[in-house]
């Protein structure tokens, strides 16, 4: 990670800046974090939608459930 959350760069002089490595490292798993998040809410909003058309779908179906009777009584 060349920036950390706050979005400054992070300068690594050397693989023995000790410093430098932590703070790419502590980048990587805040983004792996954020990341996550970002898809918990993602799957939280499709598992939403996907309940919604299913009671619709539902009440689509009583309501020709309903039809079929009101035919079936008309005959």
């Amino acid at each position: 990670m060349e920036y950390n959350e706050n979005g400054e760069k992070i300068e690594i002089k050397d693989a023995n800046d000790e410093a430098g490595m932590k703070s790419a490292i502590e980048a990587f798993w805040a983004k792996i974090d954020a990341d996550k998040g970002e898809m918990q809410e993602l799957h939280d909003s499709i598992e939403e939608h996907k309940n919604a058309v299913l009671e619709k779908q539902e009440a689509q179906n009583e309501i020709l459930h309903e039809i079929e009777d009101n035919q079936l009584a008309v005959e």
